[in-house]
């Protein structure tokens, strides 16, 4: 789960061929992934080429010869422009990947990507520890071996995602380390914007996962924190280190794809260090059937099978072009049951999953889906439709209003960039030969998906 909802409002001239200069060949980390495409000129003249890196000021292409040229952007009509200028930030998003990728059987660290380092004792009421990766930002002394045993959990997940067969590419924080801020209180817990129902949360506008002591079961022993004794479950930690990790790609995918990858990151078995793939469809039918934690309490739409599985309604249709808003039941979409949210997880789960295993090419597919999706997100532009920072000053009227009105902003241009990618998803298989497939996927497994609402 994701922090969306703002807190005061919660309660030539020359024509195209002449100017086009031979270059070098040129290989960019997404060598493979363009496909050519039309091309048109401020003077209306066309060509088909394939992009194969852009600059602030120019776009380098192969022509259908076999031949590589380069062209100065603002030759180009705006909307190729925009285009060209796109492809620039693609190898912020991607990197390459096996044709075969999987996840791996098993994800594990070594001594090294565990050790932590202790940053700050306690000065100004701040206890500071780091890890490879990850900063930990705690209001009270924790045990040393108590922030490895913990931030284990951080550094396999990264390691994981390092690992996707999407190829999705992390982006590291600008200080280089990603930062979790510990809870004693629940209430310093919930004041920093935690949900008290929840064991922790990804805050996207400080880029920080917040964790209240008591999800890690922690106990105060002398002068330091130290594990009760007790197991807790890490579901939670792993779905929103997924968020945090996958940080610039929330406001450029569809909210199924956000919460789905979170919640199959979450539904690997995690073991000492340690995360197992390899019975993952295990792990996510656990989930749904409420077994591996309270976030995943089964609910009135799982129609059991006995020991053999159960029975599930799906509307992938639906599901895949939903908005934040309709995905979430908040303004301006219908209300939902809490419930009715859970089921759009699971549902997110099951599509996620699908979609990296739909066929011997489902990941390129999957791949060229999302991709499609991003570019139709960064042309409406919908990084830049945010809450202003001074929301919290203006009266309430006043910011119900505007809260409202970006709501509405975002929920239309995010239902225009999923009906746009759509048709990547399904490869132009119908809806009901896609039910069909995704069914086949699933039965072996004992989950029988049928057709939801």
């Amino acid at each position: 789960m994701i922090l969306e909802i703002p807190t005061p409002i919660r309660n030539v001239a020359q024509p195209l061929w002449l100017v086009l200069l031979v270059l070098l060949t040129l290989r960019t980390n997404v060598q493979g992934q363009a496909s050519p495409e039309v091309w048109t000129n401020i003077d209306g003249r066309e060509m088909t080429a394939t992009l194969l890196q852009a600059t602030d000021t120019h776009a380098e292409f192969r022509l259908q010869n076999g031949k590589r040229a380069r062209l100065k952007l603002d030759q180009l009509i705006e909307e190729d422009r925009s285009r060209a200028q796109n492809f620039l930030s693609r190898v912020a998003f991607w990197k390459s990947i096996p044709t075969n990728a999987r996840w791996p059987a098993r994800v594990t660290i070594n001594w090294m990507e565990s050790k932590v380092e202790v940053i700050q004792d306690g000065t100004h009421g701040k206890h500071v520890y780091r890890t490879p990766h990850f900063e930990f930002v705690a209001d009270a002394k924790l045990a040393p071996n108590l922030v490895k045993d913990f931030s284990r959990i951080f550094e396999v997940t990264h390691a994981a995602l390092e690992q996707n067969p999407l190829g999705l590419r992390l982006k590291k924080p600008k200080s280089g380390y990603f930062r979790v801020r510990l809870f004693q209180s629940m209430q310093r817990y919930a004041n920093a914007g935690g949900l008290p129902m929840a064991a922790g949360l990804y805050v996207p506008r400080t880029k920080e996962v917040l964790v209240p002591f008591r999800s890690l079961g922690l106990r105060q022993a002398n002068l330091a924190w130290v594990r009760e004794g007790k197991l807790y479950d890490p579901s939670t930690l792993l779905h929103e280190v997924t968020h945090q990790l996958l940080d610039h790609w929330l406001d450029y995918s569809p909210i199924w794809f956000i919460e789905g990858i979170a919640e199959v990151i979450g539904a690997a078995r995690y073991d000492s260090g340690q995360l197992f793939f390899d019975r993952l469809e295990e792990g996510i039918k656990g989930g749904i059937l409420g077994r591996k934690s309270d976030r995943h309490r089964e609910s009135s739409y799982v129609k059991s099978l006995g020991p053999s599985g159960f029975r599930f309604p799906i509307a992938p249709a639906k599901l895949t072009q939903a908005t934040q808003a309709q995905f979430m039941g908040y303004p301006p979409a219908k209300p939902l049951e809490q419930r009715e949210i859970v089921h759009n997880y699971q549902c997110a789960t099951l599509l996620v999953h699908f979609a990296m295993n739909d066929g011997k090419t489902g990941r390129k597919h999957f791949r060229d889906y999302l991709e499609t999706h991003r570019q139709a997100a960064s042309m409406a532009k919908l990084d830049e439709i945010e809450f202003p920072d001074d929301l919290k000053k203006k009266p309430k009227k006043e910011a119900e209003t505007l809260v409202e009105a970006i709501y509405k902003k975002r929920h239309e241009k995010q239902r225009e960039a999923a009906e746009k990618a759509y048709p990547k998803l399904t490869r132009g298989r119908s809806t009901e030969a896609y039910f069909e497939s995704l069914t086949t996927f699933y039965e072996p497994f004992g989950i029988i998906p049928t057709k939801g609402d």
